[in-house]
């Protein structure tokens, strides 16, 4: 069968701007906002595309696209790949690394006045909510959440301060907080 017809042809579409428009413009349009991407027009290695773009897009919880040619939805693939689950689990190439982190960071909590948890929205876009809301349970810290993180700190929670929506609407003690943590 051949493939991507239209998209050879550059047959006007309604998303094409133009005659004889070259359809892997979006390709181009969205590469600096993504991970990485697929544009299927080899039957042979479909199946295997989708797959990495699936696993690169879990584990770096960053954009990815597939694009799908209109000619190519009806092409059957193998199902015995779905018998198999993707690996999407992350795994840390250098422990050493994490470990300065994590001792640099300590370093800055003790010497902190007045140490505090601000949870933002990539506590929950890196899979993080179960974690934030453990480090507030050990450490006692008094926390927030910002408005497009909200929830990711139980709210019923006695160290639960409230939301912060920034400098400008946010009272003395909630600064004061804030700004020791943007040293970390």
């Amino acid at each position: 069968m051949m493939l991507n017809i239209v998209q050879k042809g550059r047959v006007m579409m309604h998303h094409t701007m133009k005659p004889n428009m070259d359809h892997a413009v979006y390709i181009g349009m969205a590469e600096p906002i993504r991970k990485t991407h697929a544009f299927l027009t080899d039957e042979k290695t479909m199946a295997q595309e989708i797959d990495r773009v699936i696993v690169a897009g879990v584990q770096s919880r960053l954009r990815v696209y597939i694009y799908v040619p209109t000619d190519v939805v009806s092409i059957p693939l193998d199902a015995d790949r779905l018998k198999t689950p993707l690996d999407t689990s992350i795994r840390n190439q250098d422990s050493k690394v994490e470990d300065r982190i994590v001792e640099g960071v300590l370093d800055l909590i003790s010497k902190a006045s007045s140490p505090a948890i601000l949870a933002d929205v990539l506590a929950i876009r890196h899979g993080g909510q179960e974690l934030t809301r453990k480090l507030v349970e050990l450490t006692h810290f008094p926390s927030y959440s910002c408005p497009l993180s909200k929830g990711v700190i139980d709210e019923t929670s006695p160290y639960y301060n409230g939301l912060y929506n920034g400098t400008g609407r946010c009272t003395i003690s909630v600064r004061s907080y804030t700004l020791t943590l943007t040293c970390l």
